[in-house]
């Protein structure tokens, strides 16, 4: 496996960010603007190249509460920062940004990074679609389908020994083209109805995917 480019990383980045495949009238529960709401290319912990555990979510989501609000601010002027500018402080300004950031945010909670034997700094995250959408709706099929080019281009980016998806919708959009690419996978159920030990049984079988591609053991993590 080839090292990763930070440069690469960064110029990736500005394309997602600037991407303008979708219009208002054929993607119209896109929730877009120029200023917090846009199109948002993910997060690679300087440490990636070493595990390449890459975990997709569904889309970015919209959280109104002030205090995130406020941070959310701050991460998508970051990410505004970057598509404007090639200087390599504005791609380590956001990733500053993110991982004051990305703890609190709520899909957090749903990556099982103890469980796999991981931190922050180790993995990538992306959606498989990009941009909010209104009322956080599922993304249409046409903006899926805009957005799946940008996904293959980042899983062919960051050529992840394992994808885990965050949440079985994630897995059914884009689950094909991880497929395509012959690289393994997992998804973490969130369904409603899985109780408490089928959420730590789902999260034990994902985590041993992970460990299993890293050639490392959970030893006593499960007795």
């Amino acid at each position: 496996m080839e090292v990763i480019s930070t440069t690469a990383v960064a110029s990736h980045f500005r394309d997602v960010i600037n991407c303008s495949m979708c219009n208002e009238t054929l993607c119209n529960n896109l929730r877009r603007d120029d200023t917090e709401n846009i199109p948002q290319p993910g997060f690679v912990g300087h440490n990636y190249a070493d595990n390449r555990i890459l975990f997709v979510g569904i889309n970015p989501k919209f959280d109104p509460t002030e205090v995130r609000a406020t941070k959310d601010r701050q991460y998508t002027g970051a990410l505004r920062t970057l598509a404007a500018t090639r200087e390599a402080g504005a791609y380590q300004a956001l990733y500053r940004e993110q991982m004051s950031f990305m703890p609190n945010w709520p899909v957090f909670r749903n990556i099982p990074l103890t469980e796999c034997g991981l931190n922050l700094e180790d993995i990538a995250y992306t959606n498989a679609v990009s941009c909010r959408t209104s009322g956080d709706k599922d993304p249409s099929k046409i903006v899926r389908s805009n957005c799946s080019s940008l996904f293959k281009r980042t899983l062919e980016l960051l050529d992840p020994r394992v994808v885990v998806f965050v949440g079985v919708k994630a897995e059914s959009w884009v689950s094909h083209i991880v497929e395509s690419h012959g690289i393994p996978y997992a998804t973490v159920n969130r369904a409603r109805h899985m109780n408490k030990q089928q959420r730590s049984e789902n999260r034990f079988q994902v985590a041993e995917v992970v460990r299993k591609a890293l050639g490392t053991s959970a030893g006593g993590l499960w007795d």
